[in-house]
């Protein structure tokens, strides 16, 4: 519904996305938490991103569920980064 603007928002969002989840993957930092938290929002999305393309699964609540579960992965990821610096 949102036409051509909305397939490139979408796509710039999921590229933002994974380039903080796989950041840390690469970057190296002291403990394993962040490294873990990391591989598994990479996971998360090329998961999610392999079944859009085979089905239709972004619907409401699948896509509040991909989203949720981002926001964690986000989330965590931040607090083992906070936690790591101190």
């Amino acid at each position: 519904m949102a036409g051509a603007g909305g397939i490139v928002f979408l796509m710039l969002l999921f590229w933002k996305l994974f380039s903080r989840m796989h950041s840390a993957v690469l970057i190296p930092r002291p403990g394993k938490e962040w490294f873990y938290i990391g591989v598994s929002g990479v996971g998360l999305l090329l998961a999610f991103l392999v079944l859009n393309m085979t089905e239709d699964i972004m619907t409401r609540h699948t896509g509040q569920t991909f989203w949720a579960l981002s926001g964690m992965v986000l989330g965590s990821g931040r607090e083992a980064r906070a936690i790591s610096k101190n």
